[in-house]
């Protein structure tokens, strides 16, 4: 076997992962409309962006077809908007604890996880927490008790949802990294 090919498989690997690594622009023309993409005009002054981290809660999110005329992110929005059997809207939901880019001392791997919602929970509502993405409790306690969370970054949200199952709102996600002693110690 040929030494190099090693080498030239790294290579191509990489090459084809440098794509999600992409990058996200924003540039004005000389109209002032404002325009994003991964490619800017050679022209123009254009500033990175720094996206948010996105937050999916795939067992909540129906799909809505659109209307005639109405785009689908339109239709999208027009999903997300509160019911009218929603009741009052939420003025304030967070994750309290951990706070974002928090290093969380866990050595047995038990993290607790801590919302603040203002109106508190209405009657028929639910919460459902997540982990890096992943469903890991739900019910109507605003604290959980994550257990085994592994040593390094992680990040958790959280959705609130009416009696139907239609999501409400969710909280920002919140990145924390867990500190464990080694197994190796």
């Amino acid at each position: 076997m040929n030494k190099h090919y090693p080498v030239l498989f790294l290579a191509m690997l990489l090459g084809l992962l440098a794509p999600l690594q992409a990058e996200v622009y924003r540039w004005t023309d000389a109209s002032g409309r404002v325009y994003f993409g991964d490619r800017p005009p050679a022209d123009s002054r254009a500033t990175n962006v720094d996206l948010p981290p996105l937050t999916v809660a795939d067992s909540f999110f129906k799909y809505h077809k659109p209307d005639a005329g109405q785009t689908q992110e339109q239709a999208a929005a027009e999903a997300q908007t509160s019911h009218p059997d929603a009741g009052p809207d939420y003025k304030y939901f967070e994750v309290l604890f951990p706070k974002n880019e928090d290093a969380v001392r866990a050595n047995g791997g038990q993290v607790t996880v801590q919302l603040e919602i203002d109106p508190p929970l209405q009657a028929g509502h639910g919460l459902v927490f997540y982990l890096d993405g992943k469903q890991v409790g739900k019910g109507s306690s605003t604290s959980l008790m994550l257990e085994e969370v592994d040593r390094g970054e992680h990040s958790v949200f959280a959705v609130l949802h009416d009696a139907s199952g239609e999501v409400i709102r969710n909280t920002q996600p919140v990145r924390f990294n867990v500190l464990r002693t080694s197994i190796l110690h």
